[in-house]
C-alpha cells in the first residue's frame, strides 16, 4: 500500500475542487530494455495527467465518474494515473471494465499506479508493485481493447522521513561529496554505500517494471523529484549498467514518461525544477528519449508556495490554468517537454 499516501485513499471527490545475491550483484550487467520495442514520438502532443487516489470508491458510483470525466474534459486532463494494487484487477475486474471504457471513449487514457517507500529493498522489496505490474498485465489480456490500461505509473521516492519503519538510507540533507565513505551505514557498511545501492536499487526496479511493460505492449511512467540533478548543488550519482553518472540520466533511459514533481506555485519556480532535466531530454535520439513533464500539487496539506490548496489566492482553478500555460510558455522551447501534471484528484 502506498505508505504515505494511505491517508489519501479516504479523500472525497471535493478534493478536486480546485481544478477539478547481492543488491550490488543484481544492479551491475543487466541489459536495459530495448527502448525501440515500444515507439516515442518525435514531437510531444499536449498532455495532461492527473493522479487518482480514490480509485475504488469511484468505482462504486457512476456519477462521480461522469463527473470526474466532465471535469477532466474541461480542464484538458488526457491521462488518469488510478490507484490499484494487485489485487484490485481481479476483484473490481467488471467495475474496471466499465470505468476504463468511460475514460477511452471520452478521449482519456487510463494507467494503473502503484508505489510505497516499502517497496525498495531496503524495505520489504518490490514484489508487491512488480505483482500489480503483472495483474495490470493479465486485466489487459482478459477484456477488449476499449478496456484496456495504456500503461503503469511507478509512484515511489527513496528519501527518509515517509515513516518511522524505514531505514534512513538515503541519509537526507547530505550531497553526495558529504556522505561518509566508511562509515555511518544503516544497510551497507557507509552512508555513501547506502545511498549508492538504494539508487540502483530504483533503477533496477524502473528497469523490471518497463521490461514487463515492453513485453505487454505497454508504457512505464514514474512520478521523479525535481531534486535528482541538483541535490544541495550536486547530481545524485550512480554506477548502474557498467555507467557512472547521475540517477536522472540512467532514469531517463529507461522511463517512457518522466514526471517531474516540480511542486511549486510560482510558475517560474516550477519551470526551473524542470530545467535540467529537460535540457539533458532534448540531447538524447528521439527514439530514446522520454516524454518529460512537470507537476503542480493541488491536494491541500503539503504546504503554502507547495500546494494551490493551502497558498492564498492561488486556490482557485483560474489560477491553476493560468500558471500551467505560464509554464508552458517558458519551457515550450524544449522538444522533450511534453505538459503539466496535477498531484491528484
Amino acid at each position: 500500500m502506498a505508505g504515505s499516501n494511505k491517508n489519501k485513499l479516504t479523500m472525497l471527490l471535493g478534493s478536486f475542487y480546485i481544478l477539478f545475491g547481492t543488491m550490488e550483484s543484481m544492479a551491475t550487467n543487466i541489459p536495459l530494455p530495448q527502448l525501440s520495442s515500444l515507439s516515442i514520438a518525435t514531437s510531444c502532443s499536449p498532455s495532461r495527467g492527473m493522479l487518482l487516489w480514490t480509485t475504488k470508491s469511484l468505482l462504486s458510483n457512476p456519477a462521480e465518474q461522469d463527473q470526474l470525466i466532465s471535469l477532466s474534459l474541461s480542464s484538458k486532463i488526457t491521462d488518469i494515473y488510478a490507484y490499484l494494487v494487485k489485487s484490485d484487477y481481479s476483484t473490481f475486474q467488471e467495475q474496471l471494465q466499465t470505468f476504463n471504457s468511460k475514460l477511452n471513449n471520452a478521449g482519456i487514457k487510463i494507467w494503473g499506479m502503484e508505489g510505497y517507500r516499502g517497496y525498495f529493498s531496503d524495505a520489504y522489496g518490490p514484489s508487491e508493485l512488480y505483482a500489480a505490474a503483472n495483474a495490470l498485465s493479465t486485466f489487459n489480456s482478459k477484456v477488449n481493447s476499449n478496456s484496456r490500461f495504456a500503461g503503469f505509473y511507478m509512484n515511489m521516492q527513496p528519501q527518509d522521513g515517509q515513516g518511522d519503519e524505514f531505514k534512513t538510507t538515503f541519509h537526507n540533507d547530505l550531497c553526495d561529496s558529504n556522505l561518509d565513505p566508511v562509515s555511518g551505514g544503516v544497510w551497507f557498511d557507509s552512508e555513501l554505500k547506502d545511498r549508492e545501492m538504494l539508487m540502483r536499487d530504483w533503477l533496477l526496479i524502473a528497469q523490471s517494471l518497463r521490461q514487463k511493460m515492453n513485453e505487454a505492449g505497454l508504457r512505464l511512467g514514474a512520478a521523479m523529484p525535481s531534486w535528482t540533478d541538483d541535490y544541495y548543488d550536486e547530481e545524485i550519482l550512480v554506477s548502474f549498467n557498467g555507467i557512472r553518472q547521475g540517477l536522472m540520466k540512467h532514469m531517463m533511459q529507461i522511463l517512457n514518461d518522466y514526471v517531474v514533481m516540480s511542486y511549486n506555485t510560482n510558475p517560474r519556480n516550477a519551470a526551473n525544477r524542470l530545467k535540467g532535466e529537460l535540457a539533458y531530454a532534448d540531447t538524447l535520439p528521439v527514439s530514446n528519449r522520454p516524454r518529460v513533464f512537470g507537476g503542480l500539487e493541488t491536494h491541500p496539506g503539503s504546504g503554502m508556495n507547495v500546494s494551490y490548496a493551502d497558498t492564498a489566492g492561488k486556490n482557485n482553478r483560474t489560477t491553476v490554468i493560468q500558471d500551467i500555460q505560464t509554464i508552458q510558455e517558458i519551457l515550450g522551447e524544449h522538444d522533450s517537454f511534453c505538459g503539466i501534471n496535477l498531484s491528484d484528484w
